[in-house]
This record gives C-alpha cells, sequence and structure tokens, in this order.
C-alpha cells in the first residue's frame, strides 16, 4: 500500500502485476511503471528449427575443483560419475537416435560453462548430435531457436 511504503516509483515485470498495484494499492498518477522483463526482450522475432537444446545443471557435490586447473584426478572421477555416464548412455542410444532420426530433430549438448573442461570427453558417433563448446555457440541463441529444451 503506498499510503505505508511512499515509494516514488514501482516498477512491474508482469501486465498483470501492473494492473494490480496500479489498480489496488493506492499509488498516484504515474509512480507505477510496466517496462516488463528486460531479460526477454530479445526472445523476440525468430523462427525455431528441428533441433533440441540439451543444457544440463552442475553440481558441487560432484566432488570436483570448480576452476580451470582440468586435473587429470578430476577428469578420471568425472569419467566415472553417474552424471557422466547417463549423458553417454542418452549419446550412444540407439532408440534415441532412431528418434532423432525418424522426427529430423538435432540434439545440441551445450555443457554447463564448469562442465565446458570436460568437453573433449564427451563423444557421439551421430550426425544428429553436436556437442556444443560455449566458444562457438551462443546460449541465448540456442535458447531461441530450439523446439525442445531440455535441462
Amino acid at each position: 500500500m503506498y499510503s505505508n511504503t511512499k515509494f516514488e516509483k514501482i516498477i512491474c515485470g508482469a501486465k498483470p502485476e501492473y494492473d494490480f498495484v496500479k489498480s489496488k494499492l493506492g499509488y498516484p498518477q504515474g509512480t507505477v511503471k510496466y517496462l516488463g522483463l528486460c531479460r526477454f526482450d530479445n526472445l523476440h522475432n525468430f523462427k525455431t528449427k528441428r533441433q533440441i537444446f540439451m543444457m544440463l545443471t552442475w553440481r558441487q557435490w560432484f566432488g570436483l575443483e570448480t576452476t580451470i586447473l582440468n586435473k587429470e584426478e578430476d577428469r578420471q572421477k568425472f569419467i566415472k560419475s553417474k552424471y557422466f555416464k547417463a549423458i553417454n548412455d542418452i549419446f550412444e542410444s540407439s532408440e534415441f537416435n532412431r528418434f532423432l532420426e525418424n522426427n529430423d530433430y538435432e540434439l545440441i549438448f551445450h555443457p554447463h560453462h564448469e562442465m565446458q573442461r570436460y568437453i573433449d570427453l564427451f563423444k557421439t558417433n551421430s550426425s544428429r548430435i553436436v556437442i556444443a563448446n560455449e566458444k562457438e555457440y551462443d546460449v541465448q541463441q540456442l535458447l531461441k531457436e530450439s523446439e525442445i529444451l531440455i535441462t
């Protein structure tokens, strides 16, 4: 309520929020502004591709260093992890590769920033699976153009 806060400006990211604050909370004319969410401004005017974008999370509990040292012992731990094995199982799955082929999809696997140092460990024989280096692929572009997102 304006009577409690006396804010000079209120910025709203969603239209329903704007409508509610403007009509129900008693703020003076011009105090409440609807500006949208700037991080979504570039998510318009694009075409999607027959593309699946796979960008998995990173967790500290992997027990790996979060530095660029790329120690061999960390690489070996990573290769033995359930996380790495699960990803490779997807890449090697004949059923998944048939799905990509039969539905004319390409999978873009973009490892998390912390996993990029292990990118050379990921392998695929499929021409429909791309292992994306963060220096060559733009995440925002992949988000916009992909029909499916796996996180």
